[in-house]
């Protein structure tokens, strides 16, 4: 297999009202339905895991990826549709020996968690959100933070709180430093929760708050920390600077040396697009942030579609990544080191020139695209009969990650909270009804 240098996962997170929830084909998309993905020369691909996960990340030389899944068994007998039991399910693979090896499992009954994991650069620390009571420590049944140490196994938990949920942890390259989220009332009224976005040095057990969430509606959707873990990038409604009465959703930059917010956009609400921004991922020195948005910074974006879009700090601009219609829907993105590479996935056929109509596909059909900023080029990279998505980049832009699901007409036996079996799930039925396709796939480009 080859050996990527660093891959950087990044989720775009998605929070419902109170909690954190949520390449090279030339011309335009072929009717034809393909099987497995598939890329041109010069790039290669290969199949690294059968699964599915709600979230992976993938140590520095690819050898390693930690996995997060979700499963949702609902048994008829005695229980209610509307009180499944689910099973959270945390795994370190070796993608070299295709051996795996589970970090932890819970099985629960009520309301369903989002489980996340993340790793450093080096693979040897692994960050993951989990109910469960891996080292006996958390009978409370919270959602807590707990630590993976891959060279010596031993689990730590990391968060300890009472009546509150931790989650959506993600880690700088080194393992020093993680930044996520708290709600303080996860079972109580929403005017009553608050969410605590808090930066926790691992080596000296030193938490920062960087930004608490007021009443509702207040939130935070969506953060990202840069390689040496100094710099934040969060979407927020918060007024973080003074600049954002009106409360539209922008995205600010955190400084940890200064403890200070710069607001690095400021849009206003109007009857064509929301003013809102989702989902930043910072490049690993702090100076480009990749984020969605429905605002008109460069006159390319009339229609208050959800776009990409690119900000240099050091140059002060904007640059409009994709262009798509009004319901062009992205599954995710993620940055190289240097900023230069973006990679994300769509539903449209983005190429074709920018003044023609842009055909938006089925929700089943969602393809990787990789940008250059350098040469301002867009490439699409798979070609595949299902839903491409949740795509990762290496440090050099030359390797990229991502998830395939092909949808079946068939609903599958054992399906995770979006609808799609994790792949982790066990039982003959789960493995007779699950598409063979579905998994995780690595893509070399130069």
């Amino acid at each position: 297999m080859p050996s990527p240098q660093r891959i950087l996962y990044q989720s775009s997170f998605f929070f419902p009202l109170w909690i954190f929830l949520s390449l090279l084909l030339w011309g335009s998309r072929h009717n034809a339905r393909a099987d497995t993905p598939t890329v041109p020369s010069p790039c290669s691909l290969q199949k690294i895991s059968k699964d599915v996960p709600y979230s992976y990340a993938t140590s520095d030389d690819g050898s390693l990826l930690a996995l997060a899944s979700l499963t949702s068994k609902q048994k008829r007998t005695r229980r209610p549709w509307t009180d499944p039991s689910y099973t959270e399910q945390f795994f370190l693979l070796d993608t070299r020996r295709q051996k795996r090896k589970k970090i932890a499992s819970h099985t629960y009954k009520g309301r369903g968690r989002i489980p996340h994991v993340a790793m450093d650069a080096s693979g040897n620390k692994v960050v993951f959100s989990s109910a469960g009571n891996p080292t006996g420590e958390n009978t409370d049944g919270n959602l807590e933070i707990f630590l993976f140490d891959v060279i010596s196994k031993i689990r730590s938990q990391v968060t300890r709180t009472i009546d509150s949920d931790n989650f959506g942890p993600v880690m700088n390259a080194d393992g020093t430093r993680i930044a996520f989220l708290t709600n303080t009332n996860p079972v109580g009224e929403l005017t009553d929760s608050h969410t605590v976005l808090t930066l926790l040095d691992l080596t000296t057990g030193s938490a920062t708050e960087v930004a608490r969430t007021t009443a509702f509606p207040s939130s935070i959707w969506g953060f990202s920390l840069n390689g040496d873990g100094t710099k934040i990038a969060l979407a927020s409604n918060l007024d973080l600077t003074g600049a954002n009465a009106d409360g539209t959703i922008e995205i600010f930059l955190w400084d940890a040396a200064t403890q200070t917010f710069t607001q690095i956009t400021n849009a206003v609400q109007t009857e064509i697009r929301s003013g809102n921004h989702f989902s930043p991922v910072l490049n690993d020195d702090g100076t480009r942030i990749v984020f969605e948005s429905t605002e008109n910074y460069v006159s390319e974006n009339d229609d208050g579609s959800r776009e990409i879009f690119l900000f240099d700090i050091i140059a002060d601009t904007f640059t409009q990544i994709t262009h798509g219609a009004l319901n062009f829907e992205l599954g995710g993105f993620a940055m190289s080191a240097d900023g230069t590479r973006i990679v994300f996935a769509g539903d449209e056929n983005l190429l074709v020139d920018p003044n023609t109509p842009r055909t938006v596909s089925d929700s089943n059909d969602s393809e990787i695209f990789l940008y250059n900023t350098r040469t301002n080029s867009l490439t699409q990279l798979t070609k595949s009969a299902g839903e491409s998505r949740a795509p990762a980049i290496s440090a050099d832009g030359t390797q990229i990650a991502f998830t395939v699901v092909h949808v079946s007409a068939v609903l599958l036996a054992g399906a995770d909270l979006n609808g799609y079996n994790s792949g982790t799930s066990q039982g003959k039925k789960s493995q007779k009804t699950m598409d063979p396709t579905a998994g995780i796939y690595l893509a070399t480009c130069p």
